[in-house]
């Protein structure tokens, strides 16, 4: 696999900042809830100008609370659907296919309304791609079975899934570089008295860490370290020795050592699950659900052939132009293209910025190999700044 710094997981998945990635929520909030909000405001607006009183603004913030969910409800009941991709272990999945659809289904919803959606839908269909993508045999009947989806409702979601996630595919997970740092330790001065349970406690800690933001916020190599070091911290082993002797001389081992620090918050963060809160959040999101983005239903139907119609209209015009000379025989316009190449949505997506504060961006020549590359285990030395 193309080294973590050069790729697409690197250059378009992760945020300089928790504010930053919040922005991206927030714009994704906007979208599935924006009018409605507009709307009730609009209403109080109405009855402040009729001479209303004070109670209209606590009126309008039960309706918003009502008919709304918050960016930290839309996080609770997005968290719960990640938690329940671990579940389909039972069937045999590799960890790593449920890493990858953990992290798919994650990014889709970092681009798109969450009302737009059914949320299962898109769970089922990360898991179904993540297998693809990984070499994994899985017929879509074995995953929607167990939850009683339609697996015409599952494959309906692959396309727009791909879309959400810009067509990014390559997802690089904590678990080879916690290998890494596993051999290290048993080559070490000080090896640990059992290192397969301290891997194993440390694994457990990933799998929490991946329904969190920290997989947005920092590279997988920091994740696996600040996941075995909270497994030795239970284990009693002194990773801190480890950690000065291996990394005290790299100029950023101040930052790492903060970075390490944090991403534990977020470990003790994933373990945490309000379950009757999120019973309640689902039953208000699926009042919010737009039907025109749910397969099965009326809206649905006559939306994607309203879709139809006017991709139908956009191929007769190009026709057309291209008999008149308009546009070259070969391929579209500019404009055509933007509409019909959704990866050229990268240019809006954000870069990670190095130690020295500068963004990175990778060689083209990398760029180009990223989908060539095989997808072979990595066998490097351990680097905390990947």
């Amino acid at each position: 696999m193309i080294p973590f710094a050069q790729s697409s997981h690197c250059r378009d998945w992760l945020f300089t900042s928790e504010d930053a990635l919040r922005k991206r929520k927030q714009e994704c909030n906007d979208k599935a809830f924006g009018k409605v909000i507009a709307q009730i405001d609009r209403q109080a607006a109405a009855k402040l100008a009729e001479g209303g009183d004070a109670s209209i603004e606590e009126k309008r913030q039960k309706a918003i609370s009502a008919r709304t969910l918050s960016i930290e409800e839309e996080d609770l009941i997005k968290k719960w659907y990640a938690t329940k991709i671990r579940e389909f272990g039972q069937l045999g999945l590799p960890e790593k296919v449920l890493g990858t659809a953990t992290i798919y289904f994650k990014r889709f919803f970092l681009s798109n309304a969450i009302t737009h959606h059914d949320l299962r839908h898109i769970m089922l269909a990360s898991i179904y791609l993540a297998a693809k993508v990984e070499e994994v045999v899985l017929p879509v009947d074995n995953i929607a079975g167990p939850v009683n989806a339609k697996k015409e409702d599952v494959l309906a979601m692959e396309i727009p899934l791909l879309e959400g996630l810009q067509f990014d595919l390559i997802v690089h997970l904590p678990y080879n570089p916690l290998h890494g740092f596993i051999i290290d330790l048993k080559e070490s001065t000080s090896p640990p008295a059992s290192p397969e349970k301290l891997q194993g406690r440390a694994r457990r800690h990933i799998n929490d860490l991946l329904i969190t933001d920290a997989p947005f916020l920092y590279p997988p190599a920091q994740l696996a370290l600040a996941a075995l070091r909270k497994a030795s911290e239970e284990e009693g082993y002194p990773l801190a020795e480890y950690m000065h002797s291996r990394f005290h001389t790299n100029a950023g081992y101040d930052q790492l050592r903060l970075n390490v620090e944090a991403i534990q918050k977020y470990i003790m963060e994933g373990g945490q699950m309000d379950v009757s809160r999120v019973k309640k959040i689902d039953r208000k999101l699926k009042k919010c659900l737009n039907p025109e983005f749910i397969p099965g239903t009326e809206e649905y139907a006559k939306r994607r052939e309203r879709e139809q119609a006017e991709r139908a209209a956009r191929r007769q015009e190009k026709l057309r132009r291209q008999a008149e000379g308009q546009i070259d025989a070969e391929g579209d316009d500019d404009d055509d293209q933007s509409k019909d190449a959704p990866f050229l949505i990268h240019s809006n997506a954000k870069r990670l910025r190095s130690s020295d504060g500068n963004d990175q961006q990778p060689p083209e020549a990398n760029i180009k190999r990223r989908r060539t590359n095989d997808d072979e285990e990595e066998k490097e030395e351990p680097k905390a700044d990947e």
